[in-house]
């Protein structure tokens, strides 16, 4: 019980000291970071990565500690627990922040500093970089007034002759109230050190914060899959791996959202789909045509990997760990770049090429948006994509054909005659008031034949194709009249 009692005072006496610095914090102008708030900036890669606050410590002036990140630490070496483009500490005063790079050089930020003002940003024996405040302006941003400060760096030799440099004339601006907007990379200042195995930013500008939620939010698993009542989606997929001694697949499916049902830790959905699918074993087998029209029950569970913070690295049980959740707006990719656990010290990046080439995209509202593997598509292949929706009365694409297409159609409904057929079709010229446009489909959803049709020029020929099953559609004015399938014996 005393353990206890001792375990709830420290806590409180953490929260209460997190509290007033949190406070005193509020009070500073122009402060680079706040503890309270995660940061969203998008990299000069156009990827969007995270700052995340890991803990706070004071002693006179408050330290903040970002969460881990993905570091270069070697020619060939990373490391998943390193500190990301900011540092792997702040220091915050009520004049001053200071960032530290992978050496443990200072950067020195003057956050009171005015008008043309000027002071050592970054200094070292062999180079040093002032900054000097050439702006001060006030802008709008997410639809808030604020001023920001503009700083610039020069760069200098030893003897304090400009010194031609990349950083060179780069901006750093900060929001009195948002901190920093816009900053080049800290970590390594004034250069990476090392052999450049794959992308590092060099500038940084915020995109969203949260507390108060502005601009860009991290896209979570729930709202990726945030279907309503109403809301369709066709899509199509495609598998091909005959060249690799593999097989063919491909679908078009139709998603059409019955019901929903909201819990606490879950949502269930009734689905209706159609599914045409075709399939070959090998190169030398047929193609096996199969339409399914069914309902489902769908429950989408939290994915706790999925809503972690774009830049996030997730680190695996079997030594691997894997770059995550670039994000752009309402929508999340993954970016497969593997690393392996050569050593404590050293994680390299994967020379096997089974992580190449990879890309999947998620949107709000719309679930798995599109997916595509393989670096040879002649070789293997793999794609899946949305090419319709409908969400509310917003349309987009192209819908697929499928409705009605298993359905049996009575005399008195009869579209096309006879079906199946041998060589021609004929089309009901009881529903042919009118000029109408008859096109034939083949099984990928190509027009294979375009007929203007009407009450006197009704038969369609169909000798030159094989034998299989075809889709059809008949058109008025650019208006869907009808739609089935079409089986040539």
């Amino acid at each position: 019980m005393h353990n206890l009692i001792l375990l709830d005072m420290k806590q409180f006496t953490s929260i209460f000291i997190l509290s007033c610095l949190l406070f005193t914090l509020s009070s500073f102008d122009y402060q680079t970071v706040y503890s309270h708030r995660n940061l969203l900036f998008e990299t000069s890669y156009h990827e969007v990565e995270a700052i995340l606050i890991d803990s706070v410590k004071y002693n006179g002036d408050s330290i903040i500690y970002p969460s881990k990140n993905i570091q270069i630490i070697g020619d060939n070496c990373s490391t998943p627990y390193g500190a990301s483009w900011i540092g792997s500490k702040i220091i915050i005063n009520k004049k001053w922040n200071y960032f530290f790079n992978d050496q443990n050089d200072t950067i020195k930020i003057k956050t009171d500093a005015r008008l043309k003002e000027s002071w050592d940003f970054f200094k070292r024996p062999d180079i040093t970089i002032t900054a000097s405040v050439e702006k001060w302006d006030t802008i709008t941003l997410w639809g808030i007034k604020d001023s920001l400060k503009t700083i610039v760096l020069h760069v200098f030799d030893m003897t304090m002759k400009p010194l031609p440099h990349k950083l060179d004339g780069k901006i750093i601006e900060i929001s009195k109230h948002f901190g920093l907007v816009s900053a080049v990379n800290f970590i390594y200042m004034p250069a990476l050190r090392f052999i450049q195995t794959y992308n590092v930013n060099e500038q940084c500008h915020l995109v969203g914060l949260t507390n108060p939620k502005l601009g860009i939010q991290n896209l979570t698993w729930f709202q990726a899959f945030d279907f309503q009542v109403g809301d369709e989606f066709h899509t199509t997929e495609i598998s091909n791996s005959f060249m690799a001694g593999g097989n063919y697949y491909s679908s078009k499916t139709i998603n059409k959202i019955l019901s929903r049902d909201d819990f606490n830790d879950s949502i269930h959905y009734k689905i209706e789909l159609e599914i045409l699918t075709q399939t070959k074993q090998n190169s030398t087998s047929d193609y096996v045509t199969e339409y399914k029209h069914f309902q489902k029950n769908v429950v989408v569970r939290r994915n706790e990997l999925f809503d972690k913070y774009p830049g996030v690295t997730i680190v695996s049980n079997d030594s691997t760990f894997v770059l995550l959740n670039i994000m752009k707006g309402e929508s999340k990719s993954t970016n497969q770049n593997i690393f392996h656990r050569n050593s404590d010290a050293c994680w390299q990046k994967s020379m096997i090429m089974d992580d190449a080439c990879n890309y999947i995209s998620y949107q709000r509202g719309f679930g798995l948006f599109y997916s595509s593997a393989g670096c040879w598509p002649e070789q293997i292949f793999y794609e899946y994509k949305h090419v319709y929706y409908k969400k509310g009365a917003t349309t987009w694409g192209v819908p697929l054909i499928l409705t009605g297409i298993n359905q049996p159609e009575t005399h008195s409904q009869m579209i096309v005659y006879p079906n199946p057929t041998n060589d021609k079709i004929f089309i009901n010229s009881e529903i042919l008031t009118e000029p109408s446009v008859f096109e034939l489909l083949d099984l990928r959803g190509l027009i294979i034949q375009r007929t203007v049709v009407d009450a006197s020029r009704n038969l369609i020929k169909l000798a030159n194709y094989s034998n299989g099953m075809y889709f059809y559609r008949l058109i008025n004015n650019g208006k869907l009249l009808k739609s089935g399938k079409i089986v040539k014996q």
